[in-house]
Order: structure tokens, then C-alpha cells, then sequence
């Protein structure tokens, strides 16, 4: 399973509100039709703040 580019950019909006707000974005988990997920942390895409 890859993460289209709906799922990416969702994934940085949510990030963006995230820090506006003051939390931290812990996963977005994408789940599949089959039951397959896929975890944009895992993949990358959500970095850890440093």
C-alpha cells in the first residue's frame, strides 16, 4: 500500500494545524479496503520535532 498525494498533502495540513495549535501530530493511519494500513509516520512523511 502507498499513500497518494491526497494522503500526503491531508498528512502536512494536519501537521500545520497540529503546530498552530501547540500539539503534537502522534500518526495518521490510512486504512485500506482490505484491512492493509499504512502509518505516514512509518513512511516519513509526519517528522519528529527536534
Amino acid at each position: 500500500m502507498t499513500a497518494s498525494l491526497a494522503d500526503i498533502q491531508l498528512t502536512a495540513r494536519l501537521e500545520k494545524a497540529a503546530k498552530l495549535l501547540q500539539i503534537k501530530l502522534q500518526d495518521h493511519i490510512i486504512i485500506g479496503s482490505g484491512g492493509e494500513y499504512l502509518s505516514m509516520r512509518a513512511e516519513g512523511y509526519i517528522k519528529d520535532d527536534e
